[in-house]
């Protein structure tokens, strides 16, 4: 059982096996009901993979309980001890099959110390059963809270949205809620469906109903619907006398995952295509720089491709993660991604350059990466064309911090330094109307002998798109 329903390794299984062996001995000793139980693979609920009942004496369970799956609504005791790692004593429980018990669990570790299984013991509750039979005041409120119903007030299974079924021990409906009854009426085409047999009334549920678990809960689709069907058997001296069956309707909720999947789809494929257009756009300036350009035409086609190859950047970041739907993008990773090609692409051919790139990673959303791609782009790319002229050597520094939304990225070198007087420059222009009109923020541009630094600043939170004013800048090196 644990290789097919668990994720437990080899010597995983060996360590539950050789607890198991320990079980009957358990039982015998204490008198109790023993059994493990662990976490089913891909889920949150859990399988009963081993049991022993005491050889002398009442035992709580006629039926195996070996194979039932456990629900953390049902035991709550179990899931606590499998996520903290710490065992739960004494703790007062109902089980799946209604009986009161006390009940102890205590976790089964692997030689690394993560739980692998909870060792669970279960012993009547006299006392709680002796509290429960002097509940009938209770128990009539509840009864007339859920089935009395007059023209006045109406009982709250008449105005529950879920489907509510009570069947006996035939199998014959004994009651239907008003839910039920015209759900029934309006896919089965059956009037007055109590005291008729439930698998005759709704024919879907007969594997439910005929099921040997206590406890069953399944998603069904039924023409038009899907619906989640959720079976308890009811019991009574340990004889089922019936059973409850609740079937909600989760048609809507299925649908909206559908249309997230195909979003999710559509989403994927419009990333593919613009990497790929872009990829395309790549490929031609490529073509155009290797038939023969002049030496001032191939700095600008050089300059476009770089341009180009770094938006490209954001969609293949985007592509190789495995939640397309989330379109958030490492800045850090993406800007050493980009540094990286421009400094293979582009580096200057008498300088041997170094790239540091420093930072913890820091998600923006896709429009904002676009963004921060092209600034890094331009600034690295200034520092390679431009600070390192007659040296054989550079550094190139990228760094990036962030206090909560606020991001700070800052470009230097240490190369020769900006000219005082300089004209007009396209790639600083591209820097300053993505930083103040794209990501809202501000930048400064220091320079000495010794290098020059470039600080952009922004926020990552969410803003109003800033209207766009052409503004005279006369920087750049």
């Amino acid at each position: 059982m644990c290789r097919e329903y668990t994720s437990l390794d080899k010597q995983e299984i060996e360590k539950i096996k050789e607890v198991s062996r320990q079980l009957q001995l358990i039982a015998d000793l204490t008198g109790t009901n023993v059994f493990i139980d662990c976490q089913i693979k891909d889920s949150t609920n859990a399988i009963v993979v081993a049991e022993a009942s005491p050889s002398t004496g009442k035992t709580l369970y006629h039926e195996p309980y070996v194979g039932t799956v456990v629900y953390e609504q049902f035991e709550p005791s179990v899931f606590l001890s499998l996520r903290t790692g710490k065992s739960v004593l004494f703790n007062k429980a109902v089980t799946q099959r209604g009986i009161f018990v006390k009940q102890s669990v205590t976790p089964i570790k692997n030689d690394n110390g993560q739980v692998i299984g909870m060792l669970i013991k279960e012993e009547n509750e006299p006392r709680e059963m002796e509290r429960m039979k002097s509940l009938s005041p209770a128990t009539e409120m509840l009864w007339e809270l859920f089935f009395f119903t007059d023209h006045e007030r109406p009982a709250l299974s008449d105005i529950m949205k879920e489907h509510f079924i009570l069947v006996d021990a035939s199998t014959n409906i004994v009651y239907a809620n008003p839910s039920a009854k015209t759900f029934i009426a309006e896919v089965y085409n059956i009037d007055g469906c109590e005291g008729k047999p439930a698998e005759e009334a709704l024919p879907f549920i007969k594997p439910v109903i005929h099921s040997n678990k206590d406890l069953v809960i399944e998603e069904i689709q039924v023409a038009k619907f899907f619906l989640e069907v959720k079976k308890v058997d009811i019991y009574k001296q340990d004889q089922v006398k019936g059973m409850l069956i609740l079937i909600r309707d989760v048609t809507d909720l299925r649908m909206k995952e559908r249309e997230l999947v195909v979003k999710s789809v559509v989403i994927r494929e419009i990333h593919h295509r613009v990497k790929n257009n872009l990829q395309a756009v790549a490929s031609l300036l490529r073509l155009q720089i290797r038939k023969g350009v002049s030496e001032e035409s191939r700095g600008y086609l050089t300059d476009s491709l770089n341009r180009v190859m770094s938006i490209a950047s954001v969609y293949e970041i985007i592509l190789a993660s495995d939640n397309v739907d989330n379109d958030e993008v490492d800045i850090v990773g993406l800007s050493n991604k980009i540094a990286q090609m421009l400094i293979q692409n582009g580096g200057c051919e008498q300088t041997a350059l170094e790239l540091r790139c420093h930072g913890e990673q820091i998600l923006a959303d896709s429009k904002k990466a676009v963004s921060i791609a092209l600034v890094v782009n331009e600034l690295v790319q200034n520092s390679i064309k431009h600070a390192f002229k007659h040296r054989s050597s550079g550094v190139i520094d990228v760094r990036f911090t962030r206090q909560e939304s606020d991001v700070t990225l800052s470009v230097s070198d240490n190369g020769t330094g900006m000219r005082k007087e300089v004209k007009r420059s396209l790639g600083l222009d591209i820097v300053k109307n993505l930083i103040e009109h794209d990501l809202s923020g501000e930048y400064y541009i220091g320079s000495s002998s010794t290098g020059t630094t470039v600080i952009v600043s922004f926020t990552l939170e969410q803003e109003g798109v800033k209207e766009y004013e052409e503004a005279d800048f006369t920087g750049g090196r």
